[in-house]
């Protein structure tokens, strides 16, 4: 009587099992094809629209970089989206299409560190004495050796240029 009972107990484990890898087979591929269906750009999308913190800009800061307006902190090797903003201080308005681009020069230690910038395109018309309202940008750090470098930072946008003195900490 007891081998028999170990035997229908035996049957039902190895039931119990094949229906348990069926279930979790039939979920994995359930998985594999949503996310399939979400493609990179989708992704990026998503990711790209999320709010960055920003200092808002100024008549008497026409460009500010980040939370504080001129102090980043990254690391040695880096990659990080940025906020910034400025203020239009010309006489005509900057149009859609627009590409913001940024240089570094002039820092203290007389070494420029290996940190570049992206570029940004803008989406609106931004009269004379309005501002972006905020814009996001990557800044990347290759290999910069740890310590404070103090620089000058351009923005050029379109005919417009901006400069501003800012503190990158790599850590």
């Amino acid at each position: 009587m007891n081998r028999r009972g170990a035997l229908e107990l035996s049957m039902q484990s190895i039931i119990i099992f094949v229906l348990a890898i069926i279930v979790m087979s039939s979920l994995v591929v359930a998985v594999r094809t949503i996310l399939n269906k979400v493609s990179p750009e989708q992704i990026e999308e998503t990711v790209g629209s999320q709010q960055v913190p920003f200092k808002a800009a100024s008549y008497d800061q026409p460009l500010t970089i980040g939370t504080s307006g001129n102090q980043l902190t990254l690391k040695t090797t880096d990659t990080k989206k940025v906020g910034f903003d400025f203020y239009n201080t010309g006489t005509e308005d900057i149009t859609p299409g627009t590409k913001v681009e940024f240089s570094i020069s002039a820092c203290t230690d007389s070494s420029t560190p290996s940190i570049t910038f992206g570029s940004y395109l803008i989406d609106k018309t931004i009269p004379p004495g309005e501002t972006l309202d905020g814009g996001v940008v990557l800044v990347k750090s290759s290999g910069v050796q740890r310590g404070s470098y103090t620089c000058l930072v351009q923005a050029t946008v379109g005919d417009l240029e901006l400069t501003r003195t800012v503190i990158f900490t790599v850590k």
